[in-house]
């Protein structure tokens, strides 16, 4: 008799402050069996919440929900480990994670949904497994009708690039994110018009230096975003009455990289990265009169014009990333230089995996993409990189999906598990990067016994540093086996090793905690022993990505 658990994940993407945390497992056995079921909630920093309840099982799959209550208020990370067992001896685990936060606000994990056929009938189903990852924001990409009038003139309709939609479809999806705790973002365009409305609305647009009208291939028309522009008026008054008919929590808001000036058709010259930074401000107005809880995300591309956008009004820093920026030291320069702009803020990388697209064997795309994930992740940053489903972005255009193989599924699960348990030593906002100041001073304080550094570099082993009150957070990304650092490549999957920490001596050490997503066993951190000798050396073992805690008296 065979007994496994097949899924194990918590069934919203975060929870908020007072309720219970419910996870489903879905057990399989091949004979009916009594089993008991022990759930443990961990907090990486201490604490254990502990669920025990006797089970019936049939044959085939069976779903059982746990549910737990953690103490107090506070918005914190947890890792979930379920142990079940029979009176025969047989024992399975299986592993999740989840986290608690005010709003999806606090911590936006972007995911992206592009389908929205009428004959849709698994759009639920989608977003179910969608929401597994801990998505807890979703843009609706391509959604609407046209980029000039969001709402379409009846519920079947056509969009811009001939492909049939249904906003009942839409709304099926929204209602979905809602159940799930995932906040619906509704994908527009700033400052893009399709050739019939620019027919009419020749003022309105953005103009070369000959006088031509400044597109996007032959597609759109690009619209003047002054703040006293007709265009601006029109758009946000669009936003509104979308906002009034369909329950959207936001906008992901849109541009394509350039101009960086263009004129009027007055040929008065505008400097685009100022009109966004307004519209921005301007178009949160808009969206802050639906409730608290909605907000709006700006697209950085290549991190233009960060200067003027990043303290905006907006969710995030979202930055979409492209050459020359295609190495893994440049995604860490991006969210360094994020958050340089505004301390504290969530800082999201669109980084396509466009790799997959070339079809690599499902080892080659799980490597390849956990290294990606492990860079960003540690940086500090989130990584749009997957919805529908289980499936991955490959291109701009988000149809252009691909899916992914379950053993690609799987690896990404573990990462993202361990990103959203570990939120508050990745992703808290008084985090602070030390790296330079611990490894590239003439007199360092860390160290490591192989090659290493405070930026990504081949052949060596990448240090990420950073400080929060009581703790040092060490990232470790072994980049030691590899040549080529373009991040957007299969990759094969690196030996495990042990490596040699010398810890910076600047404050008392009260305890190592030392975790990793690699591997199937557990998430939850394990306690590391400090040399005695020097009281400052530890040794750890790494794969792809092991994170260290440093408890201090700082």
């Amino acid at each position: 008799m065979s007994l496994r658990v097949r899924e194990l994940y918590a069934l919203k993407a975060f929870y908020r402050p007072g309720e219970s945390l419910t996870f489903r497992a879905e057990i399989e056995t091949t004979a009916p069996r009594r089993v008991t079921g022990t759930l443990k909630v961990v907090r990486p920093s201490g604490g254990t919440v502990q669920v025990d309840r006797s089970i019936d099982l049939g044959v085939g799959v069976t779903e059982v929900d746990f549910t737990a209550k953690v103490p107090g208020a506070g918005r914190h990370g947890y890792l979930v480990e379920l142990q079940v067992k029979d009176d025969r001896g047989n024992q399975v685990q299986a592993f999740a994670a989840t986290d608690v936060l005010r709003s999806w606000m606090e911590d936006p994990r972007y995911g992206f949904l592009s389908d929205f056929g009428p004959k849709d009938e698994d759009i639920e189903k989608r977003v179910a497994r969608t929401t597994r990852f801990h998505l807890n924001c979703l843009q609706f990409y391509d959604w609407m009708y046209r980029h000039y009038r969001l709402l379409p003139p009846r519920e079947q309709f056509t969009d811009a690039l001939g492909r049939k939609l249904s906003l009942k479809t839409v709304r099926r999806a929204i209602n979905s994110s809602h159940e799930h705790q995932a906040a619906a973002l509704a994908y527009a365009a700033v400052y893009a018009s399709e050739p019939e409305f620019f027919r009419n609305h020749k003022k309105w647009g953005l103009y070369r230096p000959d006088g031509s009208s400044y597109m996007l291939g032959k597609l759109f028309h690009l619209m003047n975003l002054a703040p006293e522009s007709p265009w601006v008026r029109h758009m946000l008054g669009d936003f509104a009455r979308t906002l009034r008919a369909v329950p959207f929590d936001g906008f992901h808001l849109d541009q394509y990289g350039f101009p960086r000036v263009a004129y009027d058709i007055s040929e008065r010259q505008r400097d685009l990265g100022r009109d966004f930074a307004t519209f921005v401000d301007a178009a949160a107005s808009v969206t802050s009169r639906q409730s608290a809880d909605a907000g709006n995300i700006f697209n950085l591309v290549n991190a233009w014009p960060v200067e003027h956008v990043a303290r905006r009004k907006q969710v995030a820093t979202y930055v979409e990333v492209w050459p020359p920026h295609v190495s893994f030291a440049d995604l860490v320069g991006i969210v360094r230089r994020c958050h340089d702009f505004a301390p504290g803020r969530p800082v999201i990388l669109a980084a396509y995996a466009s790799f997959l697209a070339r079809k690599p064997s499902p080892p080659a795309a799980a490597a390849g993409l956990a290294l990606i994930s492990a860079v960003i992740f540690a940086s500090g940053a989130w990584h749009l990189l997957l919805g529908e489903g289980e499936a991955a972005l490959t291109h701009a255009y988000y149809p252009k999906y691909e899916r992914l193989a379950p053993v690609v599924v799987r690896k990404l699960r573990r990462y993202y598990d361990f990103a959203v348990g570990y939120r508050e030593f990745l992703r808290d906002p008084s985090l602070r990067d030390v790296a330079a100041t611990f490894i590239d001073s003439d007199e360092p304080t860390f160290g490591v016994s192989v090659p290493y550094s405070s930026v990504p570099k081949a052949g060596h082993v990448w240090a990420g540093l950073r400080t929060k009150p009581g703790w040092l957070v060490i990232s470790l990304v072994n980049l030691l086996d590899e040549s080529d650092l373009k991040w957007d490549q299969r990759r094969k999957a690196p030996e495990n090793r042990t490596v040699k920490l010398k810890l910076p001596d600047e404050t008392r050490i009260r305890r190592c905690l030392v975790a990793s997503p690699d591997g199937d066993g557990s998430l939850a951190p394990v306690r590391c022993e400090v040399d005695k000798s020097d009281g400052r050396s530890i040794e750890v073992s790494l794969a792809t990505w092991t994170v260290v805690l440093v408890e201090t008296d700082r």
